[in-house]
């Protein structure tokens, strides 16, 4: 679980720090297989170049894929939901992620201090149409699986102090989605749920 030597002790607002690197991870996906703009916030593998050395990568604007339909994918940290009614409908191509709900932490083994803890995101995908939905939600199983952009792990990187050198890999447990059955409303024809759980693993 720490391949790399790096141990998982104190991290203050440790829970917020998990949140904050799930979100960069899946940005750095997102920016990385081209379905949004930007440049990634630490080394990737490119998705269209496997056999490249990890590397930061850039995706501009006339790189991203046209399944998008010219509504740039939103990630945002919260549920369109939780906004004012008078808000209107959710813009298309909204990609939203919760916060992320910890489990109870676990003994890794008797007589150490050193902790597993489970957390489990939820994600919405208000996409433009199935296809988008299943091409993007279909690549980020490939990533959480560890076939491309990183390995099957997501880095907790300690934004406290900067950000720059992850304190523990986290391990990726499952990743699963469905289309939404319950719809109410034509804008949301095209949404989607997914679900991340993961493991922290916390020395001290």
């Amino acid at each position: 679980m720490t391949e790399t030597g790096v141990t998982g002790g104190f991290v203050r607002h440790r829970n917020r720090m998990v949140q904050e690197s799930v979100f960069q991870d899946l940005r750095d996906t997102l920016i990385a297989c081209r379905w949004m703009a930007g440049t990634t916030t630490h080394g990737a593998i490119d998705p269209y170049n496997p056999s490249a050395a990890m590397a930061t990568l850039t995706t501009t604007p006339n790189q991203v894929l046209q399944l998008l339909e010219g509504h740039p994918i939103n990630l945002i940290d919260y549920f369109p939901e939780a906004e004012d009614a008078a808000s209107g409908a959710t813009p298309l191509n909204t990609f939203a992620i919760d916060a992320g709900t910890p489990g109870e932490p676990e003994p890794l083994e008797l007589g150490s201090s050193a902790e597993e803890l489970q957390y489990v995101f939820t994600m919405a995908f208000y996409a433009v149409s199935d296809a988008l939905a299943l091409a993007v939600l279909n690549d980020l199983k490939d990533r959480y699986r560890g076939r491309m952009v990183r390995g099957d792990v997501i880095e907790l990187f300690d934004y406290n102090a900067g950000g720059d050198t992850p304190v523990v890999r986290m391990d990726v447990d499952t990743f699963r989605y469905t289309m939404n059955t319950d719809q109410v409303a034509p804008h949301e024809t095209h949404l989607y749920f997914a679900e991340l759980t993961l493991t922290d693993y916390i020395d001290a």
